[in-house]
């Protein structure tokens, strides 16, 4: 039986499918407003032009990330259209939790994650970064309902709804003279890629290389795994909560290393529809699938290894590589301690030797 044959039985069944029927109508107004530029904010208007870089301070626990106010106006457009939309939302962020059309949360019917403006850091650095905004809504029992990521900058929505994603592009249609005569919103398909293992010419490995707090431990645990690649691998570091839209149109994987849950909450479950897995590699060697957990969602949990990849043996190749950094660097802090316990060191250095 398909998603649209599917019909609910009980009166539970009823009720979560007229809810899905009410965030997806969400989800379609939202990305209309954020993409046409029909709101007060002109969001899109102000991503092309390099504007609301204003910085208003940093987000709490993010030594590397400041709020400016393009993500502060996508949050009052989120919160303002929820509202119209008579929705009731504890919704998680960056920023902490928020309740949406509610005073209290015993209210709510839904639990969201959301990322106002992914990519702002580089927006605000002035540098030629798309911008998006990915949000998942989930029931009580943080199963997820509906997903979605917008991309300001190629006018597209990619949408995950009764178990299936779906990917929509804008076209602005203007007459001669430029003015706009209307949007059309058209269903494009999703081809999957071909299964690619690391070693192939077309594999695509993303990451986030946007601040020293996370290239770092990337460049410095995956540095082997780059050089395994073939020359014509590509490495994007363009990652973000968006990243499942880059992976599953890539067929690549998606690797973080120290990464928070809220940066990761939004748009997962986009990849796991899309038949990729994602999973949380612990410090205690444990590989668990990523779920989206409301009591960890905050940016003081962070993530020791996060991996987003089509199949368990590129995962386990990732894990591999990682582990291997790790003793490898172990193995040189011990062969560092021995040389300056034999003496063998001057200013900080190996003595240079000379026959």
């Amino acid at each position: 039986m398909t998603n649209s044959e599917y019909q609910p039985t009980s009166d539970i069944e009823r009720q979560e499918a007229e809810l899905v029927d009410r965030l997806t109508k969400f989800t379609f107004d939202f990305a209309d407003a954020a993409i046409k530029g029909e709101n007060k904010y002109n969001i899109p208007f102000k991503v092309l032009r390099g504007g609301g870089t204003e910085a208003l301070g940093a987000v709490p626990g993010r030594p590397d990330d400041d709020t400016i106010q393009l993500d502060v106006d996508a949050w009052e457009l989120f919160q303002e259209m929820a509202t119209q939309h008579n929705l009731k939302i504890v919704a998680y962020s960056e920023d902490g939790k928020s309740l949406v059309g509610i005073d209290n949360e015993e209210e709510a019917e839904v639990e969201a994650s959301v990322d106002p403006i992914d990519n702002s850091g580089k927006h605000e650095a002035g540098l030629d970064t798309a911008i998006y905004t990915p949000f998942s809504f989930f029931n009580k029992k943080h199963q997820p309902l509906v997903g979605a990521i917008i991309d300001y900058s190629k006018k597209r929505l990619l949408m995950y709804a009764n178990g299936k994603n779906t990917l929509y592009e804008y076209d602005e249609i203007k007459d001669t003279e430029g003015k706009t005569i209307r949007w059309e919103r058209n269903e494009r398909e999703i081809n999957d890629p071909p299964l690619r293992n690391i070693e192939d010419p077309k594999f695509v490995l993303i990451t986030y290389i946007g601040s020293n707090l996370y290239s770092v431990p990337f460049i410095k645990r995956f540095m082997k795994t780059l050089e395994r690649m073939h020359p014509k691998g590509r490495f994007h570091g363009e990652g973000g909560s968006h990243a499942p839209l880059n992976v599953i149109l890539s067929g690549g994987a998606y690797v973080m290393v120290g990464d928070i849950r809220t940066e990761n909450s939004q748009a997962y479950i986009i990849a796991k529809a899309q038949g990729y897995g994602v999973w949380e590699y612990t410090k205690d060697r444990i590989i668990r699938d990523y779920e989206f957990i409301p009591e960890l969602e905050n940016n003081e949990q962070s993530l020791y290894l996060l991996i987003m990849a089509r199949t368990e043996e590129i995962r386990d190749g990732f894990i591999a590589d990682f582990e291997a950094s790790i003793v490898e660097e172990e193995n040189q802090k011990r062969k560092d301690a021995n040389l300056k316990a034999s003496g063998e060191w001057i200013f900080g250095l190996p003595r240079i030797k000379q026959d």
